[in-house]
Protein backbone atom coordinates (compact mmCIF):
# COMPACT_ATOMS: atom_id res chain seq x y z
CA UNK A 1 0.00 0.00 0.00
CA UNK A 2 1.62 3.64 -0.74
CA UNK A 3 2.25 5.71 1.76
CA UNK A 4 -0.13 8.13 3.36
CA UNK A 5 1.39 11.79 3.54
CA UNK A 6 0.04 14.95 4.94
CA UNK A 7 1.92 18.05 3.94
CA UNK A 8 4.90 15.77 2.05
CA UNK A 9 5.76 13.65 4.99
CA UNK A 10 5.00 10.02 4.81
CA UNK A 11 3.15 8.80 8.10
CA UNK A 12 2.47 5.31 7.35
CA UNK A 13 3.61 2.36 4.93
CA UNK A 14 2.17 -0.74 4.32
CA UNK A 15 0.00 -0.06 7.35
CA UNK A 16 2.55 0.64 9.88
CA UNK A 17 3.49 4.01 11.41
CA UNK A 18 6.77 4.90 10.11
CA UNK A 19 9.75 6.28 11.95
CA UNK A 20 10.03 9.46 10.52
CA UNK A 21 6.40 10.22 11.80
CA UNK A 22 7.79 10.90 15.16
CA UNK A 23 11.17 12.24 13.69
CA UNK A 24 10.80 14.92 11.28
CA UNK A 25 8.08 17.34 12.68
CA UNK A 26 7.24 20.47 10.49
CA UNK A 27 7.97 23.90 12.49
CA UNK A 28 4.56 24.72 13.21
CA UNK A 29 4.66 26.62 16.33
CA UNK A 30 6.17 29.58 15.12
CA UNK A 31 3.17 31.83 17.48
CA UNK A 32 2.99 29.70 20.45
CA UNK A 33 6.75 29.56 21.00
CA UNK A 34 7.23 33.44 20.32
CA UNK A 35 4.33 33.85 23.40
CA UNK A 36 6.21 31.25 25.27
CA UNK A 37 9.88 32.84 24.85
CA UNK A 38 9.87 36.61 24.07
CA UNK A 39 7.72 39.02 26.59
CA UNK A 40 10.20 41.93 25.12
CA UNK A 41 11.65 42.17 21.07
CA UNK A 42 13.43 45.23 19.57
CA UNK A 43 12.51 47.62 16.93
CA UNK A 44 14.34 49.66 14.69
CA UNK A 45 11.99 52.53 12.67
CA UNK A 46 13.68 54.55 10.16
CA UNK A 47 11.11 57.44 8.23
CA UNK A 48 10.83 60.95 6.34
CA UNK A 49 11.19 62.76 9.52
CA UNK A 50 12.77 60.41 12.33
CA UNK A 51 14.70 57.03 13.12
CA UNK A 52 15.79 54.89 16.11
CA UNK A 53 17.10 51.74 16.42
CA UNK A 54 17.49 48.95 19.25
CA UNK A 55 13.35 50.45 21.04
CA UNK A 56 11.71 47.71 23.27
CA UNK A 57 8.82 46.77 22.12
CA UNK A 58 7.08 44.86 24.70
CA UNK A 59 4.31 41.90 24.86
CA UNK A 60 0.59 42.54 25.91
CA UNK A 61 -2.32 40.61 26.40
CA UNK A 62 -4.04 39.48 23.53
CA UNK A 63 -1.07 37.43 22.18
CA UNK A 64 0.55 40.90 20.46
CA UNK A 65 3.42 43.60 21.38
CA UNK A 66 3.07 47.18 21.69
CA UNK A 67 5.78 49.77 20.47
CA UNK A 68 6.20 52.82 21.35
CA UNK A 69 7.06 54.74 17.82
CA UNK A 70 6.99 58.58 19.07
CA UNK A 71 9.01 61.06 17.37
CA UNK A 72 9.22 65.18 17.92
CA UNK A 73 6.77 65.58 14.89
CA UNK A 74 4.15 62.65 15.70
CA UNK A 75 2.97 61.66 18.88
CA UNK A 76 1.08 59.65 19.78
CA UNK A 77 2.56 56.66 17.90
CA UNK A 78 1.81 53.31 18.42
CA UNK A 79 2.04 49.97 16.30
CA UNK A 80 0.93 46.72 17.68
CA UNK A 81 2.65 43.55 16.00
CA UNK A 82 1.08 40.66 16.17
CA UNK A 83 2.02 36.79 14.88
CA UNK A 84 -0.59 35.57 12.77
CA UNK A 85 1.14 31.77 12.09
CA UNK A 86 3.31 29.42 10.15
CA UNK A 87 4.33 30.15 6.47
CA UNK A 88 6.32 26.86 6.02
CA UNK A 89 9.26 25.93 8.64
CA UNK A 90 10.63 28.47 10.01
CA UNK A 91 8.71 31.70 8.92
CA UNK A 92 5.58 33.08 9.92
CA UNK A 93 3.08 35.28 8.77
CA UNK A 94 2.83 39.05 10.90
CA UNK A 95 0.71 41.59 11.17
CA UNK A 96 1.35 45.45 12.67
CA UNK A 97 -1.86 47.70 13.68
CA UNK A 98 -0.62 51.31 13.03
CA UNK A 99 -2.23 54.49 14.80
CA UNK A 100 -0.11 58.17 14.39
CA UNK A 101 -2.01 61.57 15.06
CA UNK A 102 -0.44 65.05 15.92
CA UNK A 103 -1.64 68.25 16.29
CA UNK A 104 0.54 69.18 13.05
CA UNK A 105 -2.52 67.37 11.06
CA UNK A 106 -1.67 63.96 11.20
CA UNK A 107 -4.42 60.65 11.44
CA UNK A 108 -3.18 57.52 9.98
CA UNK A 109 -4.61 53.97 10.54
CA UNK A 110 -3.03 50.96 8.85
CA UNK A 111 -3.05 47.53 8.76
CA UNK A 112 -0.01 45.57 6.77
CA UNK A 113 1.03 41.82 6.39
CA UNK A 114 4.22 40.49 5.59
CA UNK A 115 6.38 36.82 5.99
CA UNK A 116 9.34 36.68 8.39
CA UNK A 117 11.26 35.01 10.13
CA UNK A 118 10.78 32.55 13.31
CA UNK A 119 14.27 31.37 14.93
CA UNK A 120 14.87 33.92 15.62
CA UNK A 121 11.90 36.39 14.47
CA UNK A 122 12.94 39.29 12.42
CA UNK A 123 10.44 40.65 10.12
CA UNK A 124 10.69 44.23 8.37
CA UNK A 125 7.09 46.63 6.90
CA UNK A 126 7.83 49.34 4.63
CA UNK A 127 4.56 51.58 4.12
CA UNK A 128 3.78 55.64 3.85
CA UNK A 129 2.15 57.50 6.42
CA UNK A 130 1.78 60.13 4.16
CA UNK A 131 3.37 63.95 4.47
CA UNK A 132 1.36 64.99 7.55
CA UNK A 133 2.76 62.37 9.02
CA UNK A 134 6.30 60.63 9.02
CA UNK A 135 6.39 60.08 5.32
CA UNK A 136 7.78 56.76 4.28
CA UNK A 137 8.38 54.55 7.24
CA UNK A 138 10.49 51.02 7.37
CA UNK A 139 10.31 49.46 10.90
CA UNK A 140 11.97 46.61 11.88
CA UNK A 141 10.76 43.85 14.37
CA UNK A 142 13.76 41.34 15.84
CA UNK A 143 15.44 39.64 18.68
CA UNK A 144 19.13 39.25 18.38
CA UNK A 145 20.66 35.85 18.06
CA UNK A 146 22.05 33.86 20.29
CA UNK A 147 24.92 34.70 22.19
CA UNK A 148 27.78 33.75 19.60
CA UNK A 149 30.09 33.09 22.35
CA UNK A 150 28.04 30.22 23.96
CA UNK A 151 26.96 27.13 21.76
CA UNK A 152 24.32 29.73 19.59
CA UNK A 153 21.79 26.56 18.68
CA UNK A 154 18.13 27.74 19.27
CA UNK A 155 15.29 25.30 19.92
CA UNK A 156 11.61 26.48 18.69
CA UNK A 157 12.99 29.84 19.18
CA UNK A 158 14.69 29.00 22.57
CA UNK A 159 18.39 30.34 23.23
CA UNK A 160 19.80 26.69 24.17
CA UNK A 161 22.26 26.53 27.24
CA UNK A 162 25.84 25.15 27.29
CA UNK A 163 25.36 23.23 29.91
CA UNK A 164 22.74 20.33 29.53
CA UNK A 165 22.07 17.16 31.89
CA UNK A 166 20.98 13.56 30.34
CA UNK A 167 18.75 11.49 32.55
CA UNK A 168 17.42 8.04 31.51
CA UNK A 169 14.06 6.36 32.71
CA UNK A 170 12.50 2.96 32.36
CA UNK A 171 10.36 2.18 29.51
CA UNK A 172 10.04 -1.66 29.44
CA UNK A 173 12.01 -4.25 30.89
CA UNK A 174 15.10 -2.23 32.22
CA UNK A 175 13.80 -1.29 35.93
CA UNK A 176 17.06 -1.23 36.66
CA UNK A 177 18.23 2.00 35.16
CA UNK A 178 19.73 4.50 37.33
CA UNK A 179 18.75 8.02 38.31
CA UNK A 180 22.07 9.11 38.22
CA UNK A 181 22.50 12.20 35.54
CA UNK A 182 25.24 12.70 32.91
CA UNK A 183 26.38 16.22 32.39
CA UNK A 184 26.73 17.61 28.76
CA UNK A 185 28.51 20.79 27.64
CA UNK A 186 28.96 22.17 24.90
CA UNK A 187 32.28 24.05 24.61
CA UNK A 188 32.80 25.14 20.82
CA UNK A 189 31.09 28.59 20.47
CA UNK A 190 29.12 28.89 17.25
CA UNK A 191 28.52 25.22 17.31
CA UNK A 192 25.68 23.08 17.62
CA UNK A 193 26.62 19.90 19.60
CA UNK A 194 26.66 18.73 22.94
CA UNK A 195 28.81 15.86 24.56
CA UNK A 196 29.63 13.89 27.68
CA UNK A 197 30.43 10.40 28.73
CA UNK A 198 28.84 8.48 32.09
CA UNK A 199 26.64 6.33 33.86
CA UNK A 200 23.52 6.58 34.89
CA UNK A 201 23.35 6.00 38.63
CA UNK A 202 25.90 2.95 37.72
CA UNK A 203 23.78 1.42 35.39
CA UNK A 204 24.43 1.26 31.84
CA UNK A 205 27.64 3.05 32.16
CA UNK A 206 30.58 3.25 29.49
CA UNK A 207 28.84 5.60 26.98
CA UNK A 208 30.00 8.27 25.11
CA UNK A 209 26.99 10.64 24.44
CA UNK A 210 26.87 13.11 21.61
CA UNK A 211 23.52 14.92 20.71
CA UNK A 212 23.73 17.80 17.57
CA UNK A 213 21.29 19.66 15.35
CA UNK A 214 21.34 20.02 11.87
CA UNK A 215 21.78 23.90 12.08
CA UNK A 216 21.72 26.60 14.13
CA UNK A 217 18.07 26.85 14.55
CA UNK A 218 16.15 23.43 15.23
CA UNK A 219 13.07 22.59 15.99
CA UNK A 220 11.74 19.24 18.04
CA UNK A 221 12.65 16.46 15.81
CA UNK A 222 15.30 17.67 14.65
CA UNK A 223 17.92 17.12 17.42
CA UNK A 224 20.53 13.59 16.69
CA UNK A 225 21.50 11.55 20.05
CA UNK A 226 24.42 9.20 19.45
CA UNK A 227 25.29 6.70 22.23
CA UNK A 228 28.84 4.90 21.58
CA UNK A 229 30.61 2.37 23.40
CA UNK A 230 34.40 2.97 22.41
CA UNK A 231 34.23 3.13 18.45
CA UNK A 232 31.05 1.49 18.09
CA UNK A 233 27.45 3.49 17.80
CA UNK A 234 25.17 1.65 19.92
CA UNK A 235 22.08 3.22 18.64
CA UNK A 236 21.26 6.90 16.75
CA UNK A 237 18.35 8.96 15.67
CA UNK A 238 16.66 11.86 16.11
CA UNK A 239 14.59 13.11 19.51
CA UNK A 240 10.49 12.30 19.76
CA UNK A 241 8.61 15.52 18.68
CA UNK A 242 5.53 14.32 20.47
CA UNK A 243 7.18 14.13 23.96
CA UNK A 244 10.24 16.70 23.38
CA UNK A 245 9.63 20.40 24.79
CA UNK A 246 12.13 23.13 23.75
CA UNK A 247 11.21 25.38 26.62
CA UNK A 248 11.76 24.73 29.25
CA UNK A 249 14.83 22.09 27.26
CA UNK A 250 13.48 18.65 27.42
CA UNK A 251 14.59 16.73 24.51
CA UNK A 252 13.28 13.03 24.52
CA UNK A 253 14.46 9.88 22.51
CA UNK A 254 13.73 6.57 22.40
CA UNK A 255 12.37 4.02 23.11
CA UNK A 256 16.06 2.62 22.81
CA UNK A 257 17.02 -0.88 23.59
CA UNK A 258 20.35 -1.16 25.12
CA UNK A 259 22.75 -3.63 25.80
CA UNK A 260 22.78 -3.47 29.54
CA UNK A 261 19.11 -3.78 29.17
CA UNK A 262 18.97 -7.55 28.17
CA UNK A 263 16.10 -6.51 25.98
CA UNK A 264 14.53 -4.03 27.89
CA UNK A 265 14.06 -0.24 26.66
CA UNK A 266 14.83 3.05 28.32
CA UNK A 267 13.74 6.83 27.20
CA UNK A 268 16.65 9.83 27.28
CA UNK A 269 15.65 12.80 28.01
CA UNK A 270 18.43 15.88 27.82
CA UNK A 271 17.62 18.80 30.25
CA UNK A 272 18.96 22.28 31.66
CA UNK A 273 21.48 21.55 34.09
CA UNK A 274 20.78 22.60 37.66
Amino acid sequence: MPGVKYGGRAFKKDGKARKECCCDCPCDNCCPSMVAWYQQLLFDISSDKCSSANGLIAYTTGDSWLADCNCPEVSPCGITLSCLGDVVDGFGRYKIIVHMESSGGCQFDGVFEEIGTCFPPDVTFNFDSGASCMGNVSIRFYSPDCDLTTCNCRCDNHCMEDDMILSAINYSGCGGIGSGEIPLSCSTPGGCTWTGSGSFGGVCGGYDFEISGSDLHNCEGQYTLKIKSGSTIVWQGKDNCIDSLCYPTALVWGPIKLPCCGGGAVKIIMSLAP
